[in-house]
């Protein structure tokens, strides 16, 4: 079981998203410290412990910049997908599905905002609420309110009006 320590809260925030049962945010506190171990503790039974760890330490032990595939649970085991093979991400409440070039798809229990952190910026730009798209894959904007984009495989994909001047920007228009 792995538990961050850190004096940085946006460094917490991506450890508890990385699959880590908790962190503690220096200053300690000797309350949130017990309730951690307890945590670690009542964690031990659970069957989904083994799948949480593997998850964590392929997601954790790959150099951002060297990284080129995530590990995502599926019911057997972990699915590993080449983040070049992703071409956008559309959340459904609580689920978000995986559009791969291969034409396939993938639903996994993970928020929007999960994929968006471990994703990164690099190569993936949130365009709406619901929808997270790898650039590299986009072959058109189309304008409007907040307008579309085309992806290379021909799917439209929305733009909020609220997130249009910041995708706009990222390509410098």
């Amino acid at each position: 079981n792995v538990i961050f320590t850190t004096a940085y809260e946006h460094y917490a925030i991506k450890a508890i998203r990385s699959c880590a049962l908790d962190y503690l945010l220096k200053p300690l506190d000797i309350d949130d410290l017990v309730s951690a171990v307890n945590k670690v503790k009542n964690e031990q039974d659970l069957p989904d412990l083994r799948e949480r760890k593997d998850m964590f330490l392929y997601n954790s032990h790959q150099k951002e910049e060297y990284k080129r595939k995530i590990a995502l649970p599926s019911n057997d085991g972990l699915l590993f997908i080449s983040l070049e093979d992703i071409l956008y991400c559309e959340a459904d409440n609580n689920y978000t599905t995986l559009y791969l070039k291969s034409k396939e798809k993938t639903v996994v229990c993970k928020t929007l905002n999960y994929f968006e952190d471990i994703l990164g910026d690099e190569y993936f730009c949130r365009t709406h609420q619901s929808f997270l798209v790898n650039i590299n894959h986009i072959r058109k904007y189309v304008k409007g309110r907040g307008g579309y984009i085309i992806m290379n495989d021909g799917t439209k994909v929305e733009v909020s009006a609220r997130m249009k001047s910041t995708f706009l920007d990222r390509f410098g228009k």
